[in-house]
């Protein structure tokens, strides 16, 4: 059940992700016009067959394409996030519409900073420090005791 409604949730999230990405002129200008419904079905087929055979244990390569669909998840949240902020304060487009589709794609650049900020900073190793406490009354046999 949960799989299903993850599934459903997300291919909302990216239905208006890559919906607001095709308004961006930008990205009008630079991409043909199947690219982006094109990388929009690779990455969903890319999330659905991690969430549904990576987590299962199926090998590396399962594995690997789990890590890509989380991912991806993750990153699809932040650039809804910073789309839909923007859509809020535009009223959809209907208030600036002429700068919407400027902000949108300024939305889309911030999205994609905080994602790559939030991917490096998971994948770094935690910061391990060693402190000293000293307790007044301890008595000299828990010297040195961990637990």
């Amino acid at each position: 059940m949960f799989r299903q409604t993850l599934t459903i949730l997300f291919t909302i999230l990216q239905l208006y992700v890559f919906w607001r990405a095709g308004s961006i002129p930008a990205l009008k200008r630079r991409l043909p016009r199947w690219a982006l419904p094109l990388t929009g079905v690779a990455l969903w087929v890319i999330f659905v067959l991690g969430l549904h055979f990576g987590h299962n244990g199926a090998g590396t390569a399962a594995a690997a394409v789990e890590l890509v669909g989380m991912t991806w998840m993750a990153t699809l949240f932040l650039l809804f996030a910073c789309l839909f902020s923007v859509d809020l304060a535009t009223g959809f487009g209907f208030l600036f519409p002429r700068v919407a589709p400027v902000l949108r794609g300024w939305a889309l650049l911030a999205g994609g900073a905080l994602s790559a900020v939030a991917l490096v900073q998971g994948l770094r190793p935690p910061a391990v420090i060693d402190y000293e406490v000293r307790l007044a009354g301890l008595p000299g046999s828990w010297t040195g005791r961990r637990s």
